[in-house]
């Protein structure tokens, strides 16, 4: 046998043994899901009824806050039962009267010195068109095209099953 044939021989059983390795984890995986399924198909319900239980009783208590104002004259807010709950200053909101587009022109036009202060302004290279360039164009913003080896690489057939994968590695 030649050292070609050998070294593909090892590469096949190598590619055999991922191959059953990620079946296996795919195994466990499609079970967890399917388990997964039916805990949430029990628990639908009561999520439902918990959840419009909350949404009851939130705006039974909000109510019952903005009917109450003097309650929280002294301090604006009270903790109760660990919830917090009164009043708060709320976020001020910029509202345009035009579009961004047309205030931007108008900032341009009626406060020019203010405008690196209100307006941002972002520059990014366009990698891929700077890649187009000429050798002599590159050469005149100092940059070059460096070639890169091939590199190994193990992908299987199923994206999901790696997706899954990196979230498993990355808890």
């Amino acid at each position: 046998m030649e050292e070609k044939e050998i070294k593909q021989s090892v590469l096949d059983e190598l590619a055999a043994q991922y191959a059953e390795a990620f079946d296996g984890l795919a195994s466990i995986k499609n079970a967890m899901t399917s388990e997964i399924e039916m805990i949430s198909l029990k628990y639908k319900e009561k999520l439902k009824t918990a959840a419009d239980n909350l949404v009851a009783a939130t705006t039974a208590l909000e109510s019952a806050i903005v009917d109450s104002p003097e309650v929280f004259v002294k301090s604006k807010t009270q903790t109760l039962h660990g919830i917090k709950l009164g009043f708060r200053k709320a976020t001020d909101e910029l509202v345009y009267n035009a579009d961004e587009e047309t205030t931007i022109e108008l900032i341009k036009s009626e406060l020019p010195k203010k405008k690196k202060l209100l307006i941002k302004t972002e520059e990014k290279l366009i990698k891929t068109a700077v890649k187009n360039l000429s050798e002599g164009e590159l050469q005149l913003i100092e940059c070059e095209i460096e070639k890169n080896d091939d590199v190994v690489f193990i992908k299987s057939a199923d994206d999901i099953i790696d997706k899954f994968v990196k979230q498993l590695m990355a808890a």
